[in-house]
């Protein structure tokens, strides 16, 4: 290859046409890479649903993510919920584990630093601590700015 070549593929390679169809081949294999994987998880799914039956098959998925997220069991979860006396550590607000309603449900905490646990609460506390990234200062303000603009 000469230097004419060369320099006609990097302007070639540059120009919008290039790369218009690199997207589009980059796109078709991943779409249909995508597609295939959610086959694959459809059918073990279904095969995992059959064997353990539906209401089965659900505990199943919720302890594959306990177990994947957050590295515990739902049996200590379980024991979590005990411990706090089935409500949330925070407002004290009674989980229904049967709520239709997310809210009502237990959520785990964890410190996203350290990855520990540090409890159960309800998605509203839970979502809160998030929202404050964690820190005690901004929580802090916030408890400042209510108390001095209560009623």
């Amino acid at each position: 290859m000469g230097c004419e070549d060369i320099k006609k593929k990097r302007r070639y390679e540059s120009s919008q046409e290039y790369l218009r169809k690199r997207r589009l081949r980059y796109k078709n294999n991943t779409n249909g890479c995508r597609d295939r994987i959610k086959e694959k998880t459809k059918e073990y799914d279904a095969r995992f649903k059959i064997r353990l039956g539906p209401e089965h098959y659900s505990r199943y998925t919720e302890n594959v993510g306990l177990k994947s997220r957050y590295g515990i069991t739902i049996r200590e979860k379980e024991w979590m919920l005990i411990r706090q006396h089935n409500k949330c550590l925070i407002c004290k607000t009674e989980f229904y584990e049967s709520s239709p309603r997310a809210t009502y449900r237990p959520h785990v905490d964890h410190c996203h630093t350290t990855g520990k646990i540090r409890g159960l609460l309800c998605k509203k506390c839970n979502l809160g601590l998030g929202y404050y990234i964690d820190s005690i200062s901004n929580l802090a303000s916030a408890a400042r700015y209510l108390y001095k603009h209560r009623h």
